[in-house]
C-alpha cells in the first residue's frame, strides 16, 4: 500500500498544485497516521517481539515509515519499485541488530 501511495497516490499531484497547503496537511495528519499505522502492523510487531524475544519500539518504526513515504514523494526515487522493498530490509536490520545486541547483554544463567 505504502509503496502504491507513494508512486501513485494523489498527494504527490496535490503536493505539485499547492506546495505550502500539502505540507502543512501532512504535518497535521503525521500524528493520526503514526496512530494508524501501529494499529495495523500490531500483528506484525507482536510477531517480531515473540520470535525475537524483545519489545519494538512501534512508534520508532512506524515514524521511520511515515518519513520513508513522505520523502518518496518529495523526493522520487529514480526506481520507484524498489523504494519500499528497501525500507522493509532496513527495517529488519534493525529490529535484528537490536535483538542481537539486547541478546549480546543480556546476563547468563
Amino acid at each position: 500500500y505504502l509503496d502504491n501511495y507513494a508512486a501513485h497516490g494523489q498527494a504527490r499531484l496535490l503536493l505539485g498544485a499547492a506546495p505550502e497547503y500539502t505540507l502543512r496537511l501532512f504535518g497535521r495528519l503525521f500524528n493520526e497516521s503514526l496512530v494508524r499505522i501501529e494499529e495495523l502492523m500490531r500483528s506484525v510487531f507482536d510477531a517480531w517481539d515473540a520470535r525475537l524475544g524483545i519489545r519494538i519500539d512501534r512508534e520508532l518504526v512506524c515514524e521511520l515509515m511515515i518519513r520513508c513515504v513522505l520523502s518518496e514523494l518529495v523526493v522520487p526515487q529514480e526506481r520507484p519499485q524498489d523504494g519500499v522493498q528497501r525500507i522493509v530490509t532496513f527495517l529488519y536490520s534493525i529490529v535484528d541488530c537490536e535483538a542481537r545486541a539486547m541478546l549480546e547483554n543480556t546476563p547468563q544463567k
